[in-house]
């Protein structure tokens, strides 16, 4: 077992104290986000891929920081809704530590329950990294809207160092890099919804898991992507996308991590899948993320590398206690889905395409649970 990366959960606590309006029954809503401690989880040996191809790389990246702006954090449904936590200024004002100790809030650069929330039900939070949300405009990669980290890895014999005036340096100590974050926004649902009535108070807490959030990969000369980089050397450190998961349950979610491996896997990168479940056993949300390796060779894509940014469109349970799981709602053309995914370490088909450039087809794969 190898500890690779901070894991967090972040805990979103929503409190309505509704008062008298004239018109409509309204609430106040206020928020913090609190971390939890390392995760370990099992080393590249579960995974066992075969034939070598073009891009190499490793997960095993130390992260110290890693900063991202939140400018705003809303819920909508029925209702108008509202912000429930809101920063004014600068990317660099309303940067977000999401690496910490357990049960610290982060939520320290902008204002709480700024919003009188009408009464109603709520289906979703949405979390806005850029000041107008996606409407903005602007470049997602100007370094006013750049996320930070402050990292380390080993590869190919020689240990790597973000660094502040080159992108990455093999003399540490490791310095605060800003990159392009390339989101404008995240939105999750809650399932079930909250449904707010006057003088009720609702706690609803949102979930974010760190592991296998970055991965140092051999350079890629044909695509462009939020990476660092320095032109000296043949590796890029590349972020996944922050996936947030939100319930309304008072107690913590159990969280479920498998390793994926599919068949012929020169052809595509082993996956790393994180899931989420209330104390109902419902589940609410997760991630799926390309897993690299030291000695493990992918290509770019495959699999687990062609998903839709990391992030579960479809997460629900079926009749048999197995999962529907798809990388995108249905309007955006999810592109890898599980229609049986077994809570246990099994074998199984999953529907993707398994290199750039192929159709969609059924292919082969092993799941071990961590």
């Amino acid at each position: 077992m190898n500890t690779v990366v901070l894991g967090l959960l972040s805990i979103l606590t929503l409190t309505s104290a509704c008062k008298d309006d004239d018109k409509k029954k309204t609430g106040t809503v206020s928020g913090e986000l609190q971390t939890v401690g390392t995760l370990k989880i099992a080393d590249g040996s579960v995974v066992s891929l075969t034939t070598a191809s073009t891009i190499k790389g490793t997960t095993d990246v130390t992260i110290e920081s890693l900063k991202i702006p939140i400018f705003d954090m809303t819920i909508t449904g029925s209702a108008k809704g509202g912000k429930i936590y809101q920063c004014t200024g600068t990317s660099e004002d309303c940067l977000v530590e999401l690496v910490g100790t357990n049960l610290t809030d982060v939520l320290t650069g902008g204002t709480k329950a700024p919003d009188a929330i009408e009464v109603g039900t709520y289906s979703s939070l949405s979390v806005s990294y850029k000041p107008a949300g996606c409407s903005g405009g602007g470049d997602l990669a100007a370094p006013d809207l750049a996320a930070t980290v402050r990292a380390s890895v080993t590869y190919g014999g020689v240990k790597y160092y973000t660094n502040k005036a080159t992108g990455l340096s093999i003399a540490g100590p490791a310095e605060d890099v800003s990159f392009g974050f390339g989101a404008c926004n995240s939105r999750t649902v809650l399932e079930p919804a909250i449904d707010l009535k006057e003088g009720e108070a609702i706690n609803v807490k949102a979930f974010v898991d760190l592991q296998a959030q970055f991965s140092i990969q051999e350079k890629l000369s044909t695509q462009t992507s939020f990476c660092i980089n320095n032109p000296d050397y043949n590796v890029e450190l590349c972020n996944n996308s922050v996936n947030i998961a939100a319930d309304v349950s008072t107690k913590e979610p159990k969280i479920e991590r498998y390793m994926l491996n599919p068949e012929n896997s020169d052809k595509g990168c082993g996956g790393y899948m994180g899931l989420f479940f209330n104390e109902a056993d419902v589940p609410f949300g997760g991630f799926l993320r390309v897993y690299r390796y030291e000695g493990q060779n992918c290509d770019v894509g495959g699999v687990f590398g062609n998903s839709s940014g990391g992030g579960l469109g479809v997460l629900r349970k079926n009749a048999d206690g197995t999962l529907t799981i798809k990388d995108a709602t249905e309007d955006l053309t999810p592109l890898t889905i599980f229609t049986a995914f077994k809570r246990m370490t099994h074998t199984g088909v999953v529907q993707a395409i398994q290199a750039q450039g192929e159709a969609q087809k059924d292919v082969n794969y092993t799941a071990t649970k961590l």
